[in-house]
Order: structure tokens, then sequence, then C-alpha cells
């Protein structure tokens, strides 16, 4: 990783389960995943992308469990938040 930023495209067909992934600077460059959803919480990708075999298992975060929407954001802390 070096900290550089891709903008990707997104094609869905929920009919299909496929997500297809496309480049603005690389007509010729796709990725193209079949995807599984066993429950609400959870949303497996799995599929082909720079040529390797790929494999995503992602599961939903619930946002009120972040430290910053707990606490709530302050530009000056009177205390530390100790983790």
């Amino acid at each position: 990783m070096d900290s550089t930023f891709a903008r990707h495209g997104a094609t869905i067909d929920t009919s299909a389960k496929t997500l297809v992934l496309t480049k603005g600077t690389d007509n010729g460059w796709n990725a193209i995943f079949s995807y599984q959803q066993p429950d609400p919480t959870q949303l497996i990708l799995e599929g082909q992308m720079d040529g390797h075999k790929v494999r995503m298992d992602t599961r939903l975060v619930d946002p009120q469990s972040f430290r910053l929407v707990k606490t709530g954001f302050h530009w000056i802390q009177e205390f530390p938040v100790n983790r």
C-alpha cells in the first residue's frame, strides 16, 4: 500500500449476483465478482482482479460502535480519551 487513491466505477447485477468494477483511466481493466449475502450483516465477494483470484468476506459494523461517534468530536479536548 502506498497511500494512493484510485477511482473505480461499479455495476451491480442483482439478478446474476455480480459486481463489475471498472477503472476510469483504463478502459481495458475490469474486475468481476460474484457475491453472496448469507445474512443481512455479511457480504462475500469472489472473483478475479488483476489476474488474481480474490475472496473478500465482509461484515457490517454498527456505526454507533465507532469511538469518534460514541465520544463525540471536539476540536479541543480538556481531558484525553484513554483507550
